[in-house]
């Protein structure tokens, strides 16, 4: 007996987003665009100097974005994290709960520590540069999965993210090994480009011969593949993967599943902030076909639901875009 649509593993960070000029992003040395893991100094620096900068503060870390997404979708999620017995830990697992995502962490039993963070630079172009300190996130292990709830679930979700931790990493290989041995589909983001490049034969050590879903965008796609063109990075993810989603921003996505490959068209919109775009497009897309939506279709909800998202700042979504998109589909879901 299924109880969970979703079940999903990752890094639990309280992000906290600011508006940054392109000069302003580079005085912080980042990368721009990519995701960078800093220590605890480095973060307070950040904080400190750019405190008039913050636009939000939010529960977040890439799957909690996803799942939170589904959820708001309709779809039974779980959620499995890591937070300290600080302010944030608390008022992350209270968002967590808030969104109605059932979670392991309980309020009462947090370990001392510091809760992650990531610190999220928006510069007018609507890219987001990110500068992450994992705190106790970085101890997530497989002491944290709730195996028997993996049973009780249509699909498993890990964020790629976890491949920067070795305690993460090998949480993110039991929980797709004991999913795969258990009938549990398993879908895998990449993530970001730079975690790619440095990490890709962790990501190969969660995939093993094949993957049921994964989800990239054209740069992650292209880095994972080593390939210069998008089509040759398709005919390396057919190698292990019959089920993938490539999203290529202003241009739209690609979908390949049951041996065909569809592009569908992105929805026009003004770009402000692209952070938690590719988490939300995850969520609303896994959360409707566990729900029983074909594919065809959920990928155009996840493509409208991400074209919302952009065009405001913060990883989520209100209720009410929800309702929106909801509404849009409303006359092909004979609702």
């Amino acid at each position: 007996m299924t109880n969970f649509d979703i079940y999903g593993i990752g890094n639990a960070l309280v992000d906290i987003e600011v508006n940054l000029t392109e000069k302003e992003l580079t005085n912080t040395s980042l990368d721009k665009g990519v995701m960078t893991l800093i220590d605890e100094k480095t973060l307070h620096e950040l904080v400190n100097s750019y405190t008039p900068n913050i636009v939000k503060k939010a529960c977040g870390g890439s799957a909690a974005n996803t799942i939170i997404g589904a959820s708001h979708m309709g779809a039974n999620c779980y959620y499995s994290c890591k937070v300290a017995n600080d302010k944030q830990g608390i008022f992350y697992i209270q968002d967590l709960t808030k969104n109605r995502v059932s979670t392991n962490s309980n309020i009462n039993n947090l370990e001392t520590g510091i809760t992650g963070n990531c610190f999220v630079c928006v510069t007018p172009d609507g890219d987001r540069t990110m500068a992450t300190f994992l705190g106790i996130t970085s101890t997530f292990s497989k002491s944290d999965i709730n195996f028997s709830v993996i049973d009780q679930s249509k699909y498993l979700y890990i964020e790629g993210y976890l491949v920067t931790s070795p305690s993460g990493k090998e949480a993110a290989v039991n929980s797709k090994q004991y999913a795969q041995n258990n009938g549990v589909p398993t879908a895998l983001s990449l993530s970001d480009p730079s975690v790619v490049s440095y990490f890709k034969n962790d990501f190969n050590d969660i995939i093993g011969s094949h993957i049921d879903i994964l989800f990239c965008n054209e740069d992650e796609a292209l880095t994972f593949s080593g390939s210069k063109t998008i089509d040759d990075a398709i005919l390396y993810l057919k190698k292990f993967c019959n089920h993938f989603i490539i999203t290529q921003g202003a241009k739209g996505s690609l979908l390949f599943y049951q041996n065909k490959l569809t592009p569908f068209s992105a929805y026009a919109t003004n770009v402000v902030d692209t952070n938690g775009a590719g988490d939300l497009f995850a969520g609303i897309y896994l959360g409707s076909i566990a729900k029983g939506m074909e594919p065809s279709l959920a990928i155009e909800m996840a493509n409208f639901g991400s074209s919302i998202l952009v065009s405001k700042f913060g990883p989520r979504l209100e209720t009410e875009d929800y309702q929106n998109i909801q509404n849009k589909f409303n006359s092909v879901l004979n609702v």
